[in-house]
């Protein structure tokens, strides 16, 4: 059983709408009836086994406060998660949420306030006139007692931040806390304990706290970025089925910003859920996430149509140090491609050299977003933003070549290697490409960077 507590606006909602992300669980936010402050046994008992009657129901409320002793006794294995906001940063919100007309914290009768016949008996009253001391000592206490509780219970309560519900790394910890297994969790970057809006420049401002990582080196996960729900995942979860070989796991990217699609996508892996960020922003989580291990990259509107042998590519980074990654070429797509005969004969005309070396293409042009295979620095490096020089504006992706051509961290790079024209001595890392066509790019640019 997993109840969420917290004094009120203190991101108990976002709470609960995270956990309501995973599969096998469904959490409601302060269902009524509501338990009142002054402890009502039989409505404690109704309330415990309403939860009980449905496997994997979860609930967050403010409420829960004075009855977690005895559930904490009568449920030895309740996990609770506890919000934590600055008391007066608290009393603020409460403010603006409730108006000049009610005050849950005095025995008023109505006068002087109106009267709330939901909540004004789920709080504590003091003889207090001044509401917002009222709010701020009825947030120190309850605060103090959760305290008291996570002392006593250190295995079964946890208590976060509200600010930091945004975060994967204090998600990670909410979901382990729980129980829930990996294969049934849903990450939210970037989500607000609040409704409000924000700014593009906000979501760039995005806290993409790392995942720990551990375990098997060789193991490769598969993230599949989607944003544009099912209008081409379908197709690349197929070819996925039939042409990529050597991945442990599959790990969604999903920058659609719809809950129901992200539950469609929990039926085939795990899922990180971004609230309609944009591409830049999205593989800085992607990066992340993966904190500094070797991943494999799919577009959702990239279908594969030849071999993609993870095992063997990872075989050719190992042996191949000054590569960033190995790639699949795709159809010839862009007019200078169409006209030059192939993506490789573009990058040659570009002014990259290009060169065949057992069984791999290499170039020193450009780290691409195709399906591919990611040396595990590259994640560890992150992902920049899209900037604006001299009047002409260069994508994420055009940085992210630049800044790996010109640092590398590993083995001499080959004498002999061939430079590009612009360049007499590469000292950065190279990309390379598995020979031949082997998927189909079936998407266009359809905004956010995408």
């Amino acid at each position: 059983m997993i109840v969420g507590v917290g004094t009120g606006r203190s991101g108990t909602l976002t709470l609960a709408l995270l956990l309501d992300g995973c599969q096998n669980i469904r959490c409601v936010h302060e269902s009524e009836p509501l338990l009142p402050w002054e402890i009502d046994g039989r409505a404690y008992k109704d309330k415990l086994a309403e939860i009980k009657a449905e496997p994997g129901r979860a609930e967050v409320g403010f409420y829960w406060l004075n009855y977690l002793r005895p559930l904490l006794k009568d449920v030895p294995d309740v996990r609770i998660v506890a919000t934590r906001r600055d008391p007066v940063k608290t009393a603020e919100s409460f403010a603006a949420y409730m108006g000049p007309k009610r005050n849950h914290w005095l025995d008023h009768k109505g006068v002087g306030w109106e009267l709330d016949p939901l909540f004004d008996d789920c709080y504590p009253t003091y003889e207090i006139r001044d509401r917002h001391q009222a709010i701020v000592r009825y947030c120190t206490e309850y605060n103090a007692e959760v305290d008291r509780l996570r002392r006593k219970y250190p295995s079964q309560v946890l208590v976060v931040k509200t600010e930091d519900l945004g975060t994967i790394a204090t998600q990670q910890k909410i979901f382990e806390h729980c129980g829930i297994p990996k294969s049934d969790r849903c990450y939210v970057a970037g989500i607000h304990h609040n409704k409000r809006k924000e700014t593009r420049d906000q979501q760039d401002e995005l806290d993409l706290t790392a995942l720990s990582t551990t375990g098997d080196s060789q193991r490769i996960p598969l993230y599949v970025g989607t944003y544009r729900k099912r209008k081409h995942i379908e197709t690349c979860l197929r070819s996925i089925d039939a042409n990529v070989k050597g991945y442990d796991e599959i790990i969604f990217l999903d920058d659609s910003g719809d809950r129901l699609h992200t539950k469609w996508l929990l039926q085939y892996g795990q899922v990180v859920a971004l609230p309609k960020v944009g591409h830049s922003v999205a593989m800085r989580a992607l990066c992340a996430h993966a904190n500094g291990r070797q991943l494999a990259w799919i577009e959702e509107d990239f279908e594969i149509t030849g071999s993609m042998d993870l095992t063997e590519m990872s075989e050719h980074l190992y042996h191949r140090p000054y590569l960033a990654q190995i790639a699949l070429l795709r159809q010839p797509l862009w007019a200078d491609e169409k006209r030059l005969g192939g993506v490789l004969e573009a990058v040659a005309a570009n002014g990259w050299a290009v060169r065949y070396v057992l069984g791999l293409w290499e170039s020193r042009g450009w780290f691409t977003c195709n399906p591919s295979l990611w040396r595990g620095h590259v994640t560890e490096l992150g992902w920049p933003n899209p900037k604006r020089v001299a009047g002409r504006d260069y994508s994420s992706e055009w940085i992210k070549s630049k800044e790996l051509r010109e640092l590398f961290m590993g083995e001499k790079l080959p004498s002999d290697w061939m430079a590009p024209i612009s360049e007499k001595e590469p000292r950065g890392y190279s990309f390379g490409f598995l020979d031949g066509i082997r998927c189909h790019h079936w998407g266009h640019r359809e905004g956010h960077g995408y």
